[in-house]
């Protein structure tokens, strides 16, 4: 069961490195970097064209290819 918001403790960062948990902060820490940094890239098409082009996909297998067609260079330019 799930407990109400009101019932959760929160516990600062600096506490909770003091008390030994450094290795699950950072992975906190990690994630959220990683969230930030999806929400500023745009999913449109010229945008993921963009991103897939800086890996050295060309534009037309960016948009009209599926990842499992893509030959195994461009795969792993790709994953």
């Amino acid at each position: 069961q799930f407990k109400p918001i009101e019932a959760a403790v929160w516990v600062e960062k600096e506490t909770l490195i003091k008390m030994g948990y450094i290795k699950l902060v950072q992975r906190e820490d990690e994630r959220q970097a990683a969230m930030a940094g999806l929400m500023t890239k745009q999913l449109t098409q010229p945008g993921v064209e963009k991103h897939l082009g800086d890996f050295g996909v060309d534009p037309e297998s960016a948009s009209h290819t599926q990842i499992n067609q893509l030959s195994g260079g461009m795969k792993v330019k790709v994953v």
